[in-house]
């Protein structure tokens, strides 16, 4: 609440009972995972896209978050900005080591909008960022040059109509 009653734009990357307090001080952009709401009981199955849109609408609605990311594992990742609910679609890559991906996707997200980009390029680079950090070894080893070069390969598409 005090970075933002002080003009801070806060990205949060959390679930639980810390996705709850920070939600409830304001956050700009919220990164979570399915399995995360599925762990914290909002959603019963990870696999019913129905249900996570519409548990996407209501986390926004009830916290004012202005841009909602939701990791997949190897779905594409879904994600929910000015009423508008899209997908994420990268290039299959294989999956070496499918630690800190979702970590990755904030950290490009972030870095992104750090650098003045808006929402949806910066959701592409941090699309791209999780992307080459499970093809690899190691927790972020992708460079800046090789993560610049997929996003160009990283696709936004609209799932449903815009919704208020």
């Amino acid at each position: 609440a005090d970075l933002r009653a002080n003009g801070t734009m806060v990205v949060a990357d959390l679930s639980g009972e810390l996705r709850e307090a920070a939600m409830a001080g304001g956050v700009d952009v919220l990164k979570t995972s399915d399995e995360d709401l599925a762990a914290d009981g909002l959603i019963t199955d990870v696999g019913d896209e129905a249900l996570l849109f519409d548990t996407m609408r209501s986390l926004t609605a009830r916290s004012g978050i202005s841009h909602l990311v939701v990791t997949r594992g190897t779905e594409p990742t879904l994600a929910l900005s000015g009423g508008q609910l899209v997908s994420v679609h990268g290039p299959r890559l294989e999956v070496l080591d499918p630690r800190g991906g979702g970590d990755s996707v904030t950290a490009g997200i972030t870095a992104g909008l750090c650098r003045g980009a808006s929402f949806w390029d910066s959701l592409r680079t941090g699309v791209a960022a999780g992307t080459l950090n499970v093809a690899r070894h190691g927790l972020a080893t992708g460079r800046a040059d090789a993560i610049a070069a997929l996003v160009d390969q990283i696709e936004v598409r609209a799932r449903e109509a815009r919704f208020n």
